[in-house]
């Protein structure tokens, strides 16, 4: 299971929503130091973590696994589009 890819997604919709790790960490009530080991890979935040980092990110939880989940709403779209990409 690709767990790193949990941060790397958070990191990325952080950047696109022009937010420092401070600003992140702020909307969260959680340490800037703690947002940066989870950015890298190095945690893995609990549900309730996660819960908050989506909400104040703004985004669902499927699109931040989307490269952990085999099933769920982003892997049927991608598997729906495949599909199109071959008629």
């Amino acid at each position: 299971m690709k767990l790193d890819t949990i941060g790397k997604n958070i990191r990325k919709f952080r950047l696109a929503r022009k937010l420092r790790q401070e600003d992140l960490a702020e909307k969260t009530d959680l340490t800037t130091n703690y947002i940066g080991m989870v950015e890298r890979g190095e945690k893995i935040p609990s549900l309730e973590t996660f819960i908050k980092i989506v909400n104040a990110l703004g985004v669902s939880s499927d699109m931040v696994l989307t490269d952990v989940l085999e099933t769920g709403y982003m892997k049927f779209r991608q598997q729906a589009t495949q599909t199109m990409v071959g008629y």
